[in-house]
């Protein structure tokens, strides 16, 4: 246990890659799409399981929490084999194709049940102990030191409330690797959960502070959920949506929750009446994050301004050249790239119809726990794995870019 724990373990508690231990502290070339079988880790719990109260209750908790719970897809109940820890990687993609709606994959997992007049209450070793608190029925208790047990002994009684509080940070985890070039290579956690950062492959962060600094990541306020919406529109009687994929906007098909696709159609309305990619939208977003208009060179910011059908529709007018407009054109096929076209001198009486959208709540949210992180070329959202579904993500970042 004290090898695989300290040598083959990843973040979250889960061993292995390809079903096999590699050499041990060389994780750091070992990421991809077939990380963390999850016999293994199943295997690795019911030892510990052997005599809970041990050193080992450490990567008990943080395999179960971490682990088992992210090999769901979100809030889905469907578990996929092997849990995907590479660059850009997603629980929908891997060699066993585990994790669809008619393809799933599970291990059982019991749980026992007991009754005693001594209560153990282990400390996370996550938290902070000097701003940790417990209660028993409004008495004030000691606590150990993080990592190990609270004992509260005593005869129960119907209405006896123990409450606990423990303080939660950000912090960051090197990779079990030995090599100097690989020091830089490390996991952020919030509290208990890890974090996952939607990415197509990139992953070096900016920091430009001391490694025990953590100012280059933000919260997400929980009123930015409000600020999310997508644009629809009608064409030979479907129903397809904007889209911004690359910087460059296209019209889709509605696509399904969960996915890259609903992150690409999912923008942020912000106070100035602009619209701009969502933090959702890959993590681009930002002030100085705009859209490229088909196939014109630069980009463009859009302002919402009112549908020009003047059917309770939005359109979206160029805030650096007055009266154009995101064009889509009428009885268009998915993929169709959107063009910027002005009212001036147009003689077109689709104009109106092929410039309106209607504005509906967005395809994606923010998770409640979300922090955005500064990288070398854009900015990362972040969320737990174990909320991630289909979407692209990367787990390890590179924090010497």
């Amino acid at each position: 246990m004290d090898v695989v724990n300290s040598s083959h373990s990843y973040a979250t508690g889960g061993t292995s890659v390809n079903e096999f231990w590699s050499e041990p502290k060389r994780l750091a070339t070992t990421l991809q799409t077939e990380n963390e079988e999850s016999c293994s880790t199943h295997n690795m719990l019911k030892v510990c399981s052997f005599d809970i109260l041990t050193s080992f209750t450490a990567y008990y908790v943080l395999s179960f929490l971490l682990k088992r719970y992210s090999e769901r897809k979100g809030t889905w109940l469907l578990m996929i084999y092997m849990l995907p820890l590479g660059h850009g990687v997603s629980k929908s993609r891997s060699f066993h194709k585990w994790g669809t709606k008619f393809y799933s994959f599970g291990v059982v997992m019991g749980q026992g049940t007991g009754k005693s007049s001594t209560l153990n209450v282990r400390i996370p070793s996550w938290t902070d102990s000097s701003g940790a608190n417990a209660f028993l029925n409004d008495a004030d208790l000691s606590l150990p030191t993080q990592g190990n047990f609270l004992s509260v002994s005593r005869k129960w009684s119907s209405g006896d409330k123990l409450s606990l509080e423990f303080p939660i940070s950000l912090r960051t985890e090197a990779i079990s690797d030995d090599r100097p070039e690989s020091a830089s290579i490390q996991a952020i956690l919030y509290g208990p959960y890890l974090l996952a950062g939607l990415s197509s492959g990139d992953w070096d962060l900016k920091t430009e502070t001391k490694p025990s600094q953590l100012d280059w990541i933000t919260a997400i306020p929980p009123s930015y959920n409000s600020q999310l919406i997508s644009l629809q529109q009608q064409s030979s009687n479907e129903t397809f949506v904007l889209m911004n994929s690359n910087n460059a906007i296209t019209m889709e098909k509605m696509p399904e929750s969960g996915t890259d696709a609903a992150l690409q159609a999912t923008f942020r309305f912000v106070d100035d009446g602009a619209i701009r990619p969502s933090w959702v939208a890959g993590g681009a977003g930002g002030k100085n994050q705009n859209l490229a208009v088909g196939d014109t060179e630069g980009s463009s910011m859009f302002r919402v301004v009112t549908g020009l059908d003047k059917k309770g529709t939005v359109s979206l007018e160029s805030v650096s050249q007055k009266g154009c407009f995101l064009y889509t054109g009428v009885n268009y096929k998915a993929g169709t790239k959107i063009r910027l076209s002005c009212r001036s001198g147009l003689k077109d009486a689709a104009f109106p119809q092929a410039t309106s959208f209607k504005l509906s709540k967005g395809l994606s949210e923010y998770h409640p726990i979300s922090f955005v992180a500064n990288g070398a070329k854009r900015k990362f959202l972040l969320m737990p794995l174990l909320s991630m579904r289909d979407e692209s993500y990367t787990v390890y970042f590179n924090r010497g870019a």
